[in-house]
């Protein structure tokens, strides 16, 4: 019996309320046992940090984040700060980004499951120190316990966050420390 490709991805766009054209999301290879359900993943959560913890001229390569990301009913939900203490921002401190309900105006926009243990989210967020609004991008993967060197995390905001106008990239790496757990619901077992 031939395998099945199934997109993962296609079904979580689905269950959010901003639609995907044309859904182009990894897929996950799935057997011939019509048994084998699939997860899809309705939550991240966590707290934890990513990077070697070298020494900088402003501090130390680590990236700390605490999140709470999800889509309900339909609607996409989330908050998220995030500190990078390798270098700083005009004001003498950390360059310290918030999404959440609490900093309006910011908002998580998308949640897409990317595969069986990684999603995807978007949206626009507030960099305390200088005052922005920026756009950004964040990659989870909950890939088992505990957390630390299995789950990794990856951030990217495309517009100005680092001081010389450089898009800001950080990982994907796995955890120095922390942990990422997803929330899904079980799917029953595709037909042919």
């Amino acid at each position: 019996m031939a395998s099945r490709t199934v997109g993962i991805g296609c079904c979580v766009a689905a269950l959010t309320a901003f639609a995907v054209a044309g859904c182009e999301s990894p897929t996950a290879e799935m057997g011939p046992s019509l048994a084998i359900g699939t997860t899809v993943v309705t939550a991240m959560q966590g707290t934890g940090g990513i990077g070697d913890g070298a020494p900088t001229f402003y501090g130390q390569n680590r990236q700390w984040f605490d999140l709470d990301v999800g889509v309900s009913t339909g609607v996409v939900y989330g908050r998220m700060e995030y500190v990078d203490s390798g270098f700083v921002k005009e004001d003498g401190n950390y360059p310290h980004f918030v999404v959440g309900p609490e900093w309006p105006g910011t908002a998580v926009a998308t949640f897409v499951q990317t595969s069986a243990t990684c999603v995807e989210f978007e949206g626009m967020g507030w960099l305390i120190n200088t005052g922005e609004y920026l756009a950004f991008r964040v990659e989870t993967c909950d890939n088992g316990e505990p957390g630390a060197g299995l789950d990794t995390f990856a951030i990217t905001v495309p517009q100005r966050l680092l001081t010389h106008g450089n898009v800001y990239r950080a990982g994907p790496l796995p955890l120095v420390y922390g942990e990422l757990t997803a929330y899904g619901t079980a799917m029953a077992p595709g037909i042919p």
